[in-house]
């Protein structure tokens, strides 16, 4: 808990926009190209196996959020990702995409599927 609470107040001191998004859990790609995150479900080891249950819990993207997973490459920052999708029109409505794929982004850090890096933008 109180290392949510310290994430979430380093967060709003950050331009979320400049901020550079780090997978931290294995995935795979099904055949219609939506992502399946493979998320650990018990932190002690041979737990699973102790209760008869699987390691990892599946969990599959919708189609937009597949796309902006698969452009978070630990390089691009989240405005560049934005611009990105932009460019190829992935999206069907345009507007406001900046906000949504900076929410979604937001809800995956919440969920510890990704972390960020911070890297001083040169202007």
């Amino acid at each position: 808990m109180f290392k949510k609470i310290k994430k979430l107040r380093w967060l709003k001191k950050q331009n979320m926009l400049d901020l550079i998004p780090i997978r931290t859990v294995p995935f795979t790609i099904r055949d219609d190209q939506r992502v399946v995150l493979q998320i650990k479900r018990f932190p002690v080891k041979g737990m699973a196996k102790l209760l008869g249950k699987s390691d990892f819990v599946q969990v599959t993207l919708d189609e937009k959020g597949s796309i902006v997973w698969l452009r978070i490459d630990g390089q691009k920052t989240i405005s560049n990702i934005c611009e990105e999708i932009d460019s190829t029109h992935a999206f069907a409505q345009q507007e406001m995409i900046e906000e949504r794929v900076a929410a979604f982004i937001l809800t995956l850090y919440r969920q510890d599927y990704i972390d960020f890096v911070y890297r001083e933008m040169n202007y």
